[in-house]
């Protein structure tokens, strides 16, 4: 029934102290601390509330000296400064801590000059509310926005605070991601660097902000390269703690989709006009509802004053219900004699209020006292309050992001599901575990020394680990709130490893790319100077036994000749040497590894290669013992024998040997293939088997080559499984060697 009846100031413009019974029992009743002080300082009134306040008894207060309850010092200003009160007849309204034997306690005192007949002040009359709880809950709510605050600068939507007139004083890391813009950049060029200010929009939207407070639509983003896009903005405006007024956005890339998602919105929390009073209205009524007395607050809630509306009676004021139940309730405490309390909300108001029988001589009267409280503010700080919390437990469990909140002993304050499912476990379970303790002893420890680092230097700090086969990107984040000591810190983490693998891979194929291209270039400068030349070489003998034939020269012809085949056999072997090759390089070569007898391969090389041999006088001797397997790829083995025997016979001299032999080491098959030709520098041998090198030379016959035939036996016999290298001495021989599995 009284619900709502507050926003309004409370005074009273006379008090007979000895006689009026009735206000006595309203100011004990009312729950808020009330004293009477004359001009000399003396208390001539204490109700209940403000003795207790005083730490001592109404009795033993009244009569004496503020100078027997405050400081000496504090006694005197507060003195001077009634006494100056009084005689200006001048009231003020004003906030005030003191230290009470139970505690700190904060209050809104309101001092009223209390005037005689003759309208001279004789008094101060001081009012006090304590408003201690309201400050806890502020601090609490502070504290809560600051949280809230961390998880928006983390989170992965785009969030801008900016002025009306476009300056931008905070952003986060994904509005520098979505626009393409530093941060620093963003926050020095303001909103005219990231949204189109030429869209005709812009100003409508600006207006329409301005005018209710909030705009919900599209306008027309800038990236740094110039290009536009579309972007919904939800902006609302709020005022700072200065009164200015500011606007915080939350813009979201709708190029791609234009489906509404659900935006993170503003907690209705973000700063309320604390209400311009906090003094209760009160008042007596008549069983029958008549009313007898009231306050300011009361008469300005019905737009009236004390005057007019002392005498009305109060259900005529009220609908029909309402005053239905008024009576009834009015009906039931003059009855009963208890008092009846309960907190009710109508009009946009919650109001807590009480109805208080009025006794004398322990006699109930036929009137009751109302003492109405607006408690909109308190209440709704705490709903805010819960809101701002659901709010970022919305925003943690959103995200695939492990997010953990720890003291700085480790304990686990709280966390998202993320974090608990990647332990393998809940919440429930987690929440007050000490999280060192479940990590590694030497990672735990690591962690414990971060976090202490991380609170002492009240820095964020980012990193990477991997662990347990993943890659973690994380962030430990130190929770400050205003007036606290930091001793907790956010935790955010993130799984990197696919994109960790992808890097790898990426630099893997750009090193591969780098070596295919290397070796294109090196094939072309080989194909360009070596095969050429062959060619060059053939047509001008050509045309020679052309001529030779008309002049029927035939011994020149039938040297010519031998010069061309010469030339075309070494023209063969370089093409044949370039085919294995580019086959290893394009993955086209099909590897058939089988048990396969190794005698046999030398033999039907060297009988391929018997006739260059003969023509040097050279001995080719096979000495792998018969029966002799392994587990090769016949063509391939076949083409590295080939191979390594004539590269042996080019640089042999006339009348020398070239050997074949074989040796079983472990698991595997050692072939060598040696030779007493003209042996090899010690500061090329190991580049011979490097594509591009120079380190083809003339052989004893003055045979040309390219060097292309050793890259193919190294190829080939790393694709088989083994190695390969050459020993050598100048004018000593060489020895080729290389391995391959042993198949028993």
């Amino acid at each position: 029934m009284w619900e709502g009846l507050s926003n309004g100031n409370f005074s009273y413009t006379q008090i007979n102290l000895d006689t009026n019974l009735i206000n006595k029992i309203l100011f004990e009743e009312s729950g808020t601390g009330i004293i009477i002080i004359d001009i000399k300082g003396i208390y001539l009134f204490v109700n209940s509330k403000a003795a207790k306040n005083l730490g001592d008894k109404a009795n033993n207060i009244i009569g004496k000296s503020i100078f027997d309850f405050m400081p000496k010092e504090k006694a005197e200003q507060y003195f001077a400064r009634n006494y100056q009160f009084i005689i200006e007849g001048k009231s003020v309204t004003y906030e005030d801590t003191f230290l009470l034997e139970s505690g700190e306690y904060t209050f809104i005192i309101k001092d009223t000059v209390l005037k005689d007949s003759s309208g001279k002040g004789y008094a101060i009359q001081s009012t006090s509310i304590d408003i201690t709880e309201k400050k806890k809950t502020d601090k609490e709510l502070e504290y809560s926005r600051k949280k809230y605050q961390l998880l928006y600068e983390n989170t992965s939507k785009p969030f801008l605070l900016s002025t009306l007139d476009g300056r931008i004083e905070e952003t986060n890391l994904a509005t520098s991601k979505i626009f393409g813009q530093e941060k620093e950049d963003i926050l020095k060029y303001g909103c005219k660097l990231i949204i189109d200010n030429a869209d005709l929009r812009y100003q409508i939207a600006l207006n329409i902000l301005k005018e209710t407070g909030h705009f919900f639509g599209e306008l027309t983003g800038l990236k740094k390269d110039g290009s536009k896009f579309p972007i919904e903005i939800t902006a609302s405006l709020f005022k700072d703690i200065d009164g200015t007024l500011k606007s915080s956005t939350i813009i979201k890339d709708i190029s791609e989709r234009k489906l509404a998602e659900d935006l993170l919105k503003e907690s209705e929390a973000r700063i309320r006009s604390i209400i311009e009073s906090m003094d209760a209205i009160i008042f007596l009524i008549e069983k029958d509802g008549k009313l007898i007395e009231c306050n300011e607050s009361f008469a300005k809630r019905f737009n009236t004053t004390k005057e007019k509306i002392i005498g009305t009676n109060l259900f005529d004021l009220l609908p029909g219900e309402e005053a239905k139940e008024g009576r009834a309730i009015v009906n039931n405490v003059i009855t009963n004699g208890i008092s009846y309390r309960t907190e009710k909300f109508k009009d946009g108001y919650w109001n807590d209020y009480s109805v208080v029988p009025i006794c004398t001589d322990g006699k109930i009267l036929d009137r009751v006292a109302i003492i109405s409280r607006d408690v909109t503010e308190l209440i709704r700080t705490e709903e805010l309050l819960k809101e701002s919390e659901a709010n970022a437990r919305a925003i943690m469990e959103s995200t695939d992001e492990v997010f953990m909140l720890i003291d700085k002993k480790g304990i686990l304050l709280d966390c998202n599901d993320a974090h608990a499912k990647r332990l393998n476990s809940t919440r429930k379970e987690l929440i007050g575990q000490n999280i060192f303790n479940l990590l590694p002893s030497d990672i735990g420890e690591r962690r414990n020394q971060l976090v202490d680092e991380v609170i002492a230097t009240k820095k964020p700090f980012f990193g990477e680990d991997y662990r347990d086969g993943f890659w973690n990107e994380f962030i430990v984040h130190p929770v400050i709130a205003e007036g606290k000591e930091i001793n907790k810190v956010a935790v955010f983490s993130k799984d990197i490893t696919e994109r960790k693998i992808n890097v790898e891979i990426l630099k893997e194929n750009e090193k591969r790319l780098k070596e295919i291209n290397s070796t294109k270039d090196k094939l072309f400068s080989i194909i360009a100077h070596d095969l050429k030349s062959p060619f060059n070489t053939i047509l001008g003998f050509s045309e020679l036994i052309i001529d030779e034939i008309k002049n029927n020269d035939l011994e020149k012809v039938n040297l010519y000749a031998g010069l061309i085949r010469d030339s075309s056999e070494r023209t063969l072997t370089l093409v044949e040497n370039l085919l294995d090759w580019s086959r290893t390089q394009t993955g086209k070569i099909a590897i058939k590894l089988k048990n396969t007898e190794l005698k046999s391969i030398v033999d039907n090389c060297i009988q391929l290669l018997s006739d260059r041999a003969f023509q040097k006088s050279i001995t080719l001797a096979n000495k792998i013992p018969e029966q002799l397997f392994a587990l090769v790829d016949h063509d391939m083995f076949n083409v590295i024998i080939r191979n390594l025997i004539s590269n042996a016979i080019k640089f042999t001299n006339k009348g020398g040997n070239i050997t074949v032999s074989s040796k079983e080491d472990e698991n595997q098959i050692r072939i060598i293939v040696e030779d007493s030709g003209i042996g090899i520098e010690a500061s090329r041998l190991n580049g011979l088997f490097q594509l591009g090198e120079n380190h083809s030379t003339i052989g004893t016959k003055k045979e040309s080559g390219t060097g292309l035939g050793l890259i193919v036996c190294k190829e080939f016999v790393e694709e088989l499984g083994g190695t390969i290298w050459a020993e050598s001495e100048v004018g000593q021989g060489s020895k080729f060697c290389f391995t391959v599995p042993l198949n028993k």
